[in-house]
C-alpha cells in the first residue's frame, strides 16, 4: 500500500508541475516509512535503500527533514555492517543540523551519537569517544541527570570502554545506566533488560561467571514476561545465557539454550534471516568445542550460504563466516581448505574496515595462527607485529587483546627458539593480566604456565617448577578441582619432571590430570588421548614397556577416530609408538610407524616443517642402531637442512640433528676400517 502511494506520488510530481513539491513529501514520507517497516524486519539493506530514496526526493528547503532521512539511511547501513556506506549520510545529516539547528539541540545530539556510533564499529575509538562525551554532555544539560537519554548515552560510552578493556570504568557507567531505568521504568521494561544484559557481558569478560548468571537469569524473566515467548529479544536473553555455558565449558547446559534461540529465530525472521546465521556460528563453535566437527562444519556452511545470499561476499558478517570456518578446518588439520577462508576473512576487513581495525588484527592473528602451525615462521611473523600494532595503536596499554597478540608473537618466538625475545613479551603479558584481573585469576594461571613452558625449553628448570606451581596453586585455590586447566597444569609439571629424570614426582601428575580429564571431558577426548600418550611416554624412558604399549594403542584409536587418520596429531602418537617399539627391538613394527607418521605429516603441514624434520631424525636413529647407514644419512641432512631453514642454526634442535648427523658419519668412517 505504501508502495503504491509513493509510485503514485513520483508520478503525480512529474505530471503536475505545480504541486510537484507536495507529492514529492508525500512520496518522500512514503519511502521513508517502507524503510522503518524493513528496519522492523531487520532487513536493513532495503531500509537504507528506502531511506535513501527519501532524502532524494525531500523538496528544496526542507532540509531538516533531509537530515532525518539521511541519519535513518546512515544508521541502516551500519545495521548491515556495511560502514563503507554508512558514513556519508551520517555526516551530511549531522553537517545540516549543525548548520541549522543550536548546538545542544537534541537532534544534534542524535546525530553526534549515531556518527559516533559508526565510528566506534570502526575502530576509531577516540573519535568515538568525543562524540559519545558529546552527546552525553548536551542530554544531561538539557534533560537531567536522571533521564532516559541519558542512560543510554553512559551505556554507549561504557560499550566503548569495554571494548577497550576499560572494565572498571564500563561497569561504573552501566551500573549508572542501569539504575537510572530502574528508577524511570517499570521493572519489566525490556531496556532495563538491556541494561542487565550489558553488565552482565563485562562481569562475564572478567570471569565472574556467578553475577554475570544472576542477570541472565533476571533478563530471562523480564523478557518472558514482557514479551512474546517468541520474540527476538527473548531468542537473544536465551543465546547470551548458552553463551556463559559455553565459555564455561557447561556444553550440555548450553546446547538447548542455542536450539532453542535457532528455533525462534526461524520463525520469527525466517530461515534465511542473517540473525539466523549468527545462531547458527554459535551452535558450530559449540560442537567444534566438542570435537563434533562434522555438526560444526555444516552449521558454520550454512551460515555462510546465509550471510552469502542475505548480504553479499564482501559483508563482516560473511567474512566472519569464513574466519570461523577456517578455523574449524586448521583444527582439523586441514590447512589447505584453512587457508583461502582465512585469506578471505582478512582481505574483506581490510577492504571495509580499514588496515587499521581491531578485527583486522583479529584475522591477521588466525591466518599467522595456521602459518605458525605450518612452520611458515617467515610469514607469521609480519602478520603478529601488524596485529600487536594495530592493537597497541587503538586499545588501550591493558587491553587483553593487546596480551593475546604478545602471547601470539612470544609462541612464534619459542617455536623457533628465538628465546631471549619471547621472554619479555611474556612477562609483559602476564604483569597485564595480573594488573587487570588480579593475582589469583585463571587467565593469569595460563599465562604462569606458557612462561613456565618456556623455561623448560630453555633447561630453566628451577624457574620453570616455581612458575608452574604457581599457576596450579591459583587455578586450585579459585576453580573446581576437577577443572581441565587443572589437568593442563598438572600435566605441564609432570613433563618437567619427566624431563628431569623425577620419574617418581610425574607419575602421579599425570595421572591426576588423566583421572580429571576422563572424569570431565570423556574417554575418547584428544585431551585424554594426548596426557594418555604423556603417561605412555614416561613408562618408555623408564623401560616400563608393558604400562606404555597399550596406552599408546589407546591414545592412538582415539586420535584417529575422533581426528581422523590423517592428522597431525595422529602422527605425534605414531612416531612415539614407533620409538617404543624401536627400544624393544621391535623393528617390523616400528618402520611403517615412522613412515606413517612422516607421510603424514609432509601431506598436511608441508615438507619442510620443523616436525618433519623430527620424525625424519627419529627414522635415521632408527636405521642407524641396524647399521642402515645409507639411509640414515641423507635423512640427518635433510632433519639438519630443515631445522637450520625453519628454526635457524641456533635452535636446539639443528644442534642436536647435526650431532647426530656428525656421529652417524663418524660410525660410518670406524666401521669402514
Amino acid at each position: 500500500m505504501l508502495q503504491d502511494a509513493k509510485e503514485k506520488d513520483k508520478e503525480a510530481a512529474l505530471n503536475f508541475p505545480e504541486s510537484a513539491d507536495k507529492r514529492l513529501r508525500s512520496a518522500a514520507s512514503s519511502s521513508y516509512e517502507l524503510g522503518v517497516l524493513e528496519m522492523i524486519r531487520l532487513n536493513y539493506v532495503l531500509a537504507a535503500e528506502h531511506f535513501h530514496e527519501a532524502a532524494d526526493m525531500v523538496p528544496r528547503g526542507e532540509e531538516l527533514t533531509k537530515a532525518q532521512y539521511l541519519d535513518r539511511e546512515g544508521c541502516a547501513w551500519k545495521d548491515a555492517r556495511q560502514f563503507q556506506n554508512a558514513q556519508a549520510p551520517l555526516e551530511a545529516a549531522l553537517k545540516i543540523r549543525n548548520d541549522l539547528l543550536d548546538k545542544d539541540h537534541p537532534d544534534t545530539a542524535e546525530s553526534w551519537n549515531n556518527l559516533a556510533q559508526l565510528y566506534f564499529a570502526l575502530g576509531r575509538y577516540a573519535e568515538a569517544e568525543h562524540f559519545f562525551s558529546r552527546v552525553l554532555e548536551i542530554n544531561e544539560k538539557i534533560l537531567g541527570k536522571d533521564h532516559l537519554d541519558v542512560a543510554s548515552a553512559c551505556s554507549n560510552i561504557a560499550e566503548l570502554c569495554q571494548a577497550q578493556g576499560k572494565h572498571s570504568e564500563a561497569e561504573r557507567l552501566f551500573l549508572r545506566t542501569l539504575k537510572i531505568r530502574e528508577k524511570v521504568l517499570d521493572k519489566y521494561d525490556p531496556d532495563i533488560a538491556n541494561a542487565c544484559n550489558n553488565l552482565a557481558m563485562v562481569y562475564q569478560d572478567q570471569r565472574r561467571y556467578a553475577e554475570a548468571k544472576a542477570l541472565y537469569l533476571r533478563i530471562i524473566e523480564i523478557n518472558e514476561k514482557a514479551l512474546d515467548m517468541d520474540h527476538p529479544l527473548v531468542a537473544i536473553s536465551y543465546n547470551n545465557l548458552a553463551g556463559l555455558y559455553f565459555v564455561q565449558g557447561e556444553y550440555n547446559e548450553a546446547e538447548p539454550l542455542f536450539l532453542k534461540t535457532l528455533k525462534i529465530r526461524e520463525k520469527y525472521l525466517g530461515k534465511d534471516h542473517p540473525s539466523v546465521a549468527v545462531t547458527c556460528n554459535n551452535l558450530a563453535g559449540l560442537y567444534q568445542a566438542q570435537l563434533k566437527y562434522g555438526k560444526a562444519e555444516s552449521f558454520f556452511l550454512r551460515a555462510i550460504k546465509i550471510n552469502e545470499n542475505a548480504l553479499g561476499e564482501d559483508n563482516l558478517s560473511t567474512a566472519e563466516s569464513y574466519r570461523l570456518l577456517g578455523e574449524l578446518y586448521y583444527a582439523q588439520g586441514k590447512y589447505g581448505e584453512a587457508e583461502p577462508l582465512l585469506f578471505k576473512a582478512l582481505k574483506i576487513r581490510e577492504k571495509v574496515l580499514g588496515m587499521a581495525h581491531p578485527s583486522t588484527a583479529m584475522s591477521c592473528n588466525s591466518l599467522a595462527g595456521l602459518y605458525k602451525a605450518q612452520g611458515r615462521y617467515s610469514e607469521a611473523e609480519p602478520l603478529l607485529l601488524r596485529a600487536l600494532e594495530i592493537r597497541e595503536k587503538v586499545l588501550s596499554w591493558n587491553h587483553p587483546d593487546i596480551a593475546v597478540s604478545c602471547n601470539n608473537l612470544a609462541g612464534l618466538y619459542k617455536a623457533q627458539g628465538r628465546y631471549d625475545e619471547a621472554e619479555p613479551l611474556m612477562l609483559r603479558v602476564l604483569k597485564v593480566h595480573e594488573n587487570i584481573l588480579g593475582q589469583d585469576h585463571p587467565d593469569v594461571a595460563a599465562f604462569c604456565n606458557n612462561l613456565a613452558q618456556l623455561y623448560q625449553n630453555q633447561g630453566r628448570f628451577g624457574k620453570a617448577e616455581n612458575f608452574y606451581l604457581k599457576a596450579l596453586a591459583i587455578n586450585e585455590k579459585v576453580l573446581d578441582a576437577n577443572h581441565p586447566d587443572i589437568a593442563a597444569t598438572c600435566g605441564s609439571l609432570a613433563s618437567l619432571y619427566k624431563q628431569q629424570g623425577k620419574y617418581g614426582e610425574a607419575e602421579p601428575l599425570f595421572l591426576r590430570a588423566l583421572g580429571i580429564n576422563e572424569k570431565i571431558l570423556g574417554p575418547d577426548h584428544p585431551s585424554v588421548a594426548g596426557l594418555r600418550s604423556n603417561l605412555a611416554e614416561l613408562y618408555r624412558v623408564q623401560g616400563q614397556y608393558g604400562k606404555a604399549e597399550p596406552l599408546f594403542l589407546k591414545a592412538l584409536k582415539i586420535k584417529e577416530k575422533v581426528m581422523g587418520k590423517d592428522h597431525p596429531d595422529v602422527a605425534e602418537t605414531c612416531n612415539n609408538l614407533a620409538l617404543l617399539y624401536l627400544d624393544q627391538g621391535k623393528y617390523g613394527k616400528a618402520e611403517p610407524l615412522f613412515l606413517r607418521a612422516l607421510e603424514i605429516v609432509e601431506n598436511t603441514m608441508g615438507k619442510d616443517h620443523p616436525d618433519v624434520a623430527m620424525i625424519c631424525n627419529n627414522l635415521a636413529g632408527f636405521y642407524q642402531v641396524q647399521g642402515k647407514y645409507g639411509e640414515a644419512e641423507p635423512l640427518f641432512l635433510r632433519a639438519s637442512e630443515i631445522a637450520e631453514k625453519k628454526l635457524g642454526p641456533q635452535h636446539p634442535n639443528t644442534i642436536g640433528f647435526k650431532n647426530n648427523l656428525e656421529s652417524l658419519r663418524k660410525e660410518m668412517k670406524m666401521s669402514a676400517t
